[in-house]
């Protein structure tokens, strides 16, 4: 588990009202919507310093997938950078 991992768990679990979050859990399946997404955004870039887009979430959004693009955004790596090896990670994994 990476460092920020545990950080987005945090979040997601206080965000979401639940207890149990894994980092494989997709944010939709868990109970997530549009509305309580911007708000674990919201939380991410207060609590992470990160911005990180609704738009850069698009299909999967799993602690995981939210984790590299913090974790690439600190790096100083582009958001599309990061969502291309997330993209092709995903892929290798089919």
């Amino acid at each position: 588990m990476s460092a920020v991992q545990p950080k987005l768990l945090a979040i997601w679990s206080d965000v979401l009202g639940k207890p149990k979050i894994q980092v494989t859990d997709d944010f939709y399946e868990v109970g997530g919507t549009s509305l309580t997404l911007i708000r674990m955004l919201g939380r991410v870039k207060v609590d992470l310093g990160v911005d990180v887009f609704y738009g850069d979430l698009l299909g999967t959004v799993t602690v995981e997938s939210l984790a590299l693009l913090v974790e690439k955004a600190n790096d100083g790596v582009s958001k599309d950078d990061a969502l291309d090896e997330q993209q092709s990670g995903s892929q290798a994994l089919e």
